[in-house]
């Protein structure tokens, strides 16, 4: 494995923090005007020394432009009429004068919402890495480069481009659709960017279990990372849970002193007339971890002559639900009751509205999707934005996270930079999403070819390092009908398939409908234990002879489902109309399987699945 690939999954081992409700007093945002823009097709940038700042420039004002584009932040270049749907490198590089920080702060952390995939950051000409973000936000430490008191110089290589080595990326077939992925590469700065002066004595991030004891009462495990690993003498961590609905007085609090072991858990409390997270009262709680470190002076033989430590405050609060989810019995379970529910798989849609992802779109399509009753789903096969997660939070859905690992064939499941890459992304993305109570699991792929012995390890492999970081939640991964097809003529004994070594099953299921119980029956004769969730199905509107011809389709599959209490839910694919350039896609650029077009104009399909599920008795949401 290359250096730059080591330090790019290092980064993102160790750089990729929470930063939810992180209270920061010297937060500056970089978004807006400001920005400037040029095209690198010949990835010749950093040769032609964009990264440093203009030699003409006396860092009194902003930099000038010097020929390149003005954009504002964040910016979907993709969406951009005037670069559409280029691939390859895009700079983007801006000029601004750091906010004053407050007493005590002396570091500096530079945090990316979201890039669109891959970028390389200089400021003021200082080299600080190559990082993937695959819109996973992205925290670096940039104070050894940055100069208060004067402008300073930010430039940003993005790449949105892909290979055999990166994720997403192309598969080592020789298949016109191996060499690409059927989402569209969206590039480009696409969520906030924010500027932080921050005490070296904080924590970058909290881990927030919960165990429910009782009908009201829970455990609630706070784990926290430290910014350094430890915290200065005489320093002291107080950890409050607060409710939101009466802030002024914490639920309960302790306070710690400097004795603190780093991602150990750090406070445990013992909770009584909580209020459960469910899909009908949604409730949220916030834990507040406060770091109050007073000013001291040491000296001694290990140390420099004279160290100075300033007094501080920060603050960091991490917003989190009390729920319980599990697999028992065949059944998925929330707070203990059994789980069956529609969804549906929402896809980056509209050319003028994603990669970027305004609030107003996220909000109108999971609206509509909750309106319908669809509220159980992998959602989408990449990261899911945190607005989306916000969204879900408060409004009650439950949702599987899946990193953008889609379709490898067995040699590239068996090649360590692949695995290294995934361990380092699926990482960040647990991390930054751990505690959303709408996360309900941890998928590790997507059609990968499961069933051969490379795909056995690979989910051995990725199910124990899921497990490492959260144990709360179930892991799985979605399959192809092949196995379903292999475990149906009974090639194989059951520990040969990787659906044998996940908590519960998912499978994406395209066979016509009459033949689907010989091929899903199967699976819980051989695994009762674990409920079966249908991750895709669906008929393309743009296949069929008409809308009724998509109506019936639906019709028999859902009386398959209801039939077989040991399926816990169906997802459809898709939710939406989406922008595609893999084989088979229209000729106006789309993949029409949507129960809404692109523009969230719902189909005849979608209001009749509304009625479905609001008239049968099959569902059962978890409730109070």
């Amino acid at each position: 494995m290359t250096r730059s690939r080591l330090l790019l999954i290092a980064t993102l081992l160790v750089l990729s923090p929470v930063f939810l409700l992180s209270a920061a007093a010297g937060a500056q945002s970089l978004d807006g005007a400001g920005w400037h823009l040029a095209m690198d097709p010949m990835r010749r940038g950093e040769s032609l020394d964009w990264h440093k700042p203009p030699a003409n420039w006396d860092r009194a004002k902003p930099a000038p432009a010097d020929g390149w584009d003005a954009v504002p932040a964040p910016h979907c270049w993709t969406t951009d009429a005037r670069f559409g749907e280029y691939t390859g490198i895009m700079w983007y590089r801006r000029s601004f004068v750091p906010v004053a920080p407050a007493p005590g702060e002396t570091e500096w952390r530079l945090t990316f919402g979201a890039v669109g995939e891959r970028f390389h950051l200089w400021i003021n000409g200082h080299d600080l890495g190559a990082h993937d973000s695959v819109g996973i936000p992205v925290a670096i430490d940039v104070t050894s480069a940055i100069e208060p008191g004067r402008q300073n110089h930010v430039a940003i290589a993005v790449d949105n481009s892909w290979d055999t080595t990166t994720i997403p990326g192309a598969r080592t077939g020789k298949r016109p659709g191996d060499q690409l992925y059927p989402w569209l590469n969206y590039g480009g700065l696409l969520g906030p960017i924010t500027l932080e002066s921050l005490p070296a004595a904080r924590v970058d991030r909290q881990k927030i279990e919960t165990i429910l004891t009782g009908p009201d009462t829970a455990r609630v495990t706070i784990t926290i990372t430290l910014a350094h690993g430890v915290l200065p003498q005489n320093a002291a961590i107080t950890i409050d849970i607060i409710d939101p609905e009466n802030p002024g007085t914490p639920v309960a609090s302790q306070t710690r002193d400097n004795a603190l072991a780093d991602n150990a858990p750090a406070a445990t409390f013992d909770l009584h007339n909580i209020t459960r997270w469910t899909l009908a009262s949604r409730k949220l709680y916030e834990s507040r971890v406060t770091v109050r470190t007073p000013a001291s002076t040491h000296t001694g033989t290990h140390t420099p002559a004279s160290t100075h430590t300033p007094a501080g405050t920060h603050t960091h609060t991490a917003a989190f639900g009390i729920r319980d989810i599990r697999v028992a019995g065949g059944q998925f379970l929330l707070n203990g009751d059994p789980v069956r529910l529609a969804g549906a798989n929402r896809t980056r849609e509209n050319k003028t509205l994603d990669g970027i992802v305004p609030p107003e779109a996220v909000a109108q399509s999971l609206r509509l999707m909750k309106d319908a009753g669809l509220l159980f789903a992998r959602l989408q096969h990449y990261p899911v934005s945190t607005r989306a997660l916000d969204w879900a939070d408060r409004n009650g859905m439950l949702i599987i996270i899946e990193y953008p690992f889609w379709g490898a064939y067995a040699t590239d499941l068996a090649r360590p930079e692949i695995q290294a890459r995934f361990q380092a992304g699926m990482g960040a993305f647990i991390r930054e999403t751990w505690n959303h109570p709408s996360v309900v699991g941890w998928s590790i792929g997507n059609e990968y070819e499961s069933w051969l012995p490379e795909g056995v390890a690979w989910t051995k492999q990725m199910f124990a390092f899921v497990k490492t970081l959260d144990t709360t939640r179930p892991v799985t991964f979605a399959a192809l009908g092949t196995p379903l097809r292999i475990l149906r003529e009974k090639q194989q004994p059951a520990e040969t398939f990787s659906m044998h070594h996940v908590d519960f099953i998912c499978a994406n299921i395209y066979f016509k409908p009459e033949d689907v119980p010989a091929f899903i029956d199967p699976v819980h004769e051989t695994w009762p234990g674990k409920p079966v969730l249908i991750t895709e199905f669906g008929l393309r509107a743009d296949r069929v002879k008409n809308e009724q011809e998509r109506l019936a389709h639906f019709d028999k599959m859902f009386a398959i489902v209801r039939a077989r209490p040991w399926i816990c839910g169906f997802s459809f694919w898709s939710f939406n109309d989406y922008p595609s350039r893999y084989p088979g896609t229209g000729l106006d650029g789309y993949r029409r399987w949507g129960l809404v077009d692109e523009t969230h104009t719902p189909r005849a399909l979608y209001h009749h699945v509304a009625r479905e599920l609001k008239t049968t008795t099959w569902q059962t949401p978890a409730h109070d």
